[in-house]
């Protein structure tokens, strides 16, 4: 009868009874384990057994361990106890089994390797006790108060286990690691003589053994139960053996109580089953029937407001609640996919394909967009729509994401019926069946016409606007050209004009005379101020200003201005006035571009006032945002500006009615001084009222000192004036002057002339004055920029070539009309010494001749 039950079945007999075999063998070794590590702890916390161990005094632990050992035995079912003592870095200190054996290195072992790693109590089985057989080891550590100085082993062997099991009806037998055999693991029965008549003496057991349930052999079944090292392979098989028939008895009786059961409840459920049948009967056909007709009607008429109506208190009537709770769910649903399909289809165009790109569908919305039917795109290739601007590698790019059941999202451009074109940005979904296979696409697009020509259209804005930026940019750079050009042109005329004119200056002349040159010399000046003013300008209004902030101590500046400013105050009869301070501020600028603020902001309040008038300079330190600033104001009581003209203060070239007056200006001063303020990190403000003055507030940012302690010593001005070297013939100074302009080469002449002491030679173009340079070897060579052929960046290291000049130690100079910072930077990178601009300074000329003339 036993093997008339499934396989199923039988097998999971086996398993239940081999987890009862090795239940029972578990709960064994747990008994000696418990009792072997009760002893252990017993003497780990004896005092006598620590001295002992703590003097490594064998003999008192000899005293201590031979009586307690036969008492054990006597005490407890198990007989053979072993004691192993052991230093606490693994040696042997003494063994009741072994007694010569003292000091042996046991860290080999893996329990007192795992005791010593772990400084804890450890379980184990392995070679342990008499001979070289498996025992059951437990390791207990030693401690002297928080010191650890040795351990206690206790072991036990294991024929308590063949007893204990042989009392269950089963036979036992261990099977330890053939280590004789040195290639494949084997295991085989232990050695020891009570396993001598086991009849599994001839089983030889491998690892892969550990993972069957049972074996069979011969006339019995084997359970075996696996000791793993700590590498995961068996260390040991613990076998339990149990005859065919003993087995497949104990099943039988298994068999038998599963079948008693069965039969009750089967007979049970009959017996009320007979019972309730014929109530069944009649309360469930009726409750049935309407269930069929409810779902039934409601299949037919796709109504799915009908609900099913039971009013009963038992399964059915809950079942007939759960039914409608389903049902209105189903409404809710239904009603919500209805809405969203007709938001989809009124603002989205869906259709469907088959795998092959067949339309199956299409929704109002593609037919309003496309122009096509539904009858004319249903059945079509989707491509009837596609643009032919359409790179071919867009749609096969389509097809490799969807064709890998992937979403691709994208912009495509479609072709109306009429042939005009759309863009949509669209999605298409491969649709799966249950199988994860395609059965169709779907594809949900969004018209973006309107914002794809959008984009075209700022796009041809953006390209038009660079075109513009490009083209104001040449303008601007041909603007700057121009000047600088223009600048060249002008200084270069007047270079000869004022030059000329100073010479005249300092000859004899008549009270007259004297007159009309000054009056040459000041308008050629107001015409140098003007050029001047519209370079600044230009350089302001092409970004090309550079400057050096850096700290400035404001007073000293103040006294230049007001030293500079001292002859125009007293030809137009207007007091400046200074509010002076112990105290100096100091505030961080470019002092060249601070000087030509105040200077500008003076001068106007000098300009634009009455005989008898002021100008009032005063500062003091304000705070704002946290920051340290110098309020710096000119006042004057002059014209004023009317309240409709204050708006257009500061715009260049805006004389504010003064076009026709005798006042000189360009109009573009204040434009400057604005922008070299705001350049400075600061800021101005302007209050006026006509014909009682204006105020000009210049704000700068002070530096962390913000003053220093003003002196009573004045600054020492020096000049150098312009004296006559007295004539030597032998001993003249040679100069060089290469310039191709007759007037300037005149002036300069002239000017060589009066300062005595000099044989000046003068050369057209830069290749004839390489010429007379090797004969003449001149100390100084002044040379124009803009020359005819070589200029004279190009001419410059041709020049310092030359041996003549070397030996000469012959030092370079530009002189040019050119006075833009970069022209000035590149003539200096070049090589020259020092750059002099047109009209040339003679005071700063002569200062030259004189230096040079005395070291020679």
């Amino acid at each position: 009868m036993f093997w008339a039950l499934s396989e199923s079945y039988r097998e999971k007999l086996v398993f239940n009874f081999k987890e009862q075999s090795l239940a029972l063998l578990k709960e064994e070794i747990k008994k000696k384990y418990d009792v072997i590590h009760a002893v252990s702890i017993t003497y780990a916390y004896s005092e006598e057994v620590r001295q002992a161990v703590a003097y490594e005094d064998r003999q008192a632990l000899a005293k201590i361990i031979d009586p307690m050992q036969a008492t054990f035995a006597r005490l407890s079912p198990y007989k053979r106890y072993s004691f192993h003592f052991i230093t606490h870095d693994g040696r042997s200190l003494y063994r009741s089994y072994d007694k010569e054996v003292f000091g042996q290195d046991l860290t080999g072992h893996h329990l007192v390797r795992q005791a010593m790693e772990t400084r804890a109590s450890v379980q184990g089985m392995d070679v342990g006790g008499f001979g070289t057989f498996y025992r059951l080891i437990t390791i207990e550590p030693i401690w002297e108060e928080e010191e650890l100085i040795g351990f206690i082993a206790v072991s036990q062997g294991i024929r308590r286990l063949i007893i204990s099991l042989g009392s269950h009806g089963f036979n036992y037998g261990f099977f330890p690691l053939d280590k004789n055999l040195k290639k494949d693991p084997v295991y085989s029965l232990d050695k020891r003589d009570y396993f001598r008549n086991n009849p599994l003496k001839d089983l030889v057991l491998y690892p892969s053994d550990a993972e069957k349930n049972y074996l069979k052999e011969n006339s019995h079944y084997v359970f075996l139960h696996t000791v793993k090292r700590d590498d995961g392979l068996p260390l040991a098989f613990h076998a339990i053996s149990v005859t065919k028939e003993n087995f497949n008895e104990s099943l039988w009786q298994q068999q038998k109580q599963f079948l008693f059961v069965i039969f009750l409840a089967f007979a049970s459920v009959m017996l009320t089953g007979a019972i309730y049948l014929k109530r069944l009967q009649s309360n469930v056909s009726s409750p049935l029937k309407t269930m069929t007709d409810t779902i039934d009607e409601i299949i037919h008429t796709e109504d799915y407001s009908k609900r099913m109506h039971l009013q009963m208190d038992d399964e059915f009537g809950r079942l007939s609640d759960y039914f409608n709770h389903l049902i209105n769910n189903t409404e809710g649903l239904l009603y919500k996919l209805k809405y969203q399909q007709e938001a989809i289809d009124s603002t989205l165009i869906v259709s469907r394909t088959d795998p092959y790109g067949t339309i199956i569908y299409v929704n109002q919305q593609f037919c309003n967009i496309s122009g096509y039917t539904q009858d004319e795109l249903v059945g079509q290739p989707h491509n009837i729509v596609r643009h032919p601007n359409m790179p071919p590698s867009t749609f096969r790019e389509v097809w490799q994401t969807i064709l890998a059941k992937k979403t691709w999202s994208g912009e495509i451009q479609n072709r109306k019926k009429d042939g005009s074109d759309y863009f949509v940005h669209s999605h298409i979904i491969p649709i799966l069946n249950k199988n994860n296979e395609i059965i169709e696409f779907m594809s949900i697009r969004e018209d973006i016409t309107m914002m794809v020509h959008l984009r075209e259209s700022l796009k041809k804005s953006r390209d038009s606007e660079r075109k513009e930026k490009r083209a104001a940019e040449k303008a601007n750079l041909a603007k700057s050209e121009f000047l600088s050009s223009m600048s060249h042109e002008l200084r270069t005329p007047l270079n000869a004009i004022i030059g000329f004119g100073q010479l005249l200056q300092i000859s004899q002349l008549g009270e007259k005379q004297s007159k009309q040159v000054g009056n040459i010399l000041s308008s050629s000046q107001h015409l140098l101020q003007l050029i001047n003013d519209i370079l600044e300008f230009a350089k302001l209004d092409a970004g090309k200003l550079s400057l050096s902030l850096e700290p400035i101590a404001l007073m000293p500046v103040l006294d230049e201005v007001i030293q500079i400013t001292e002859p125009q105050s007293k030809d137009y009869q207007v007091r400046v006035e200074v509010s002076h301070s112990d105290i100096d501020y100091l505030l961080i600028g470019d002092l060249v571009r601070l000087k030509q603020v105040l200077l500008n902001l003076v001068t106007n309040g000098i300009k634009y006032n009455r005989p008898g008038g002021f100008v009032n300079i005063h500062f003091d330190e304000i705070n704002r945002q946290n920051k340290s600033y110098l309020r710096l104001c000119v006042k004057d009581n002059g014209v004023g500006i009317s309240e409709e003209n204050l708006k257009y203060l500061f715009e260049p070239f805006q004389r504010l009615g003064h076009e026709n007056s005798n006042i000189e200006g360009t109009g573009i001063g204040l434009n400057i001084t604005r922008s070299l303020v705001e350049k400075m990190n600061g800021w101005m403000e302007v209050e006026s009222n006509e014909n009682m003055g204006s105020t000009f507030k210049v704000f700068l940012p002070m530096t962390e000192t913000k003053s220093i302690q003003n002196t009573d010593d004045e600054n020492e001005q020096s000049s150098i004036e312009i004296q006559p070297i007295p004539t030597q013939d032998t001993n003249d100074l040679k100069v060089l002057y290469v310039e191709d302009n007759q007037d300037n080469r005149l002036l300069m002449s002239d000017i060589m002339d009066s300062f005595g002491g000099v044989q000046l030679t003068l050369a057209l173009t830069a290749e004839e004055g390489l010429k007379l340079a090797q004969k003449v070897r001149p100390k100084i060579i002044l040379m124009d920029i803009n020359l005819p052929g070589m200029d004279g960046h190009e001419a410059l290291p041709f020049y310092k070539a030359l041996p003549e000049l070397i030996e000469a130690e012959t030092r370079f100079f530009a002189i040019s009309a050119n006075v833009l910072e970069e022209q000035v930077s590149l003539a200096m990178s070049a090589g020259f010494e020092d750059y002099y601009t047109k009209p040339i300074d003679i005071e700063k000329l002569a200062s030259l001749i004189n230096s040079i003339k005395q070291k020679n």
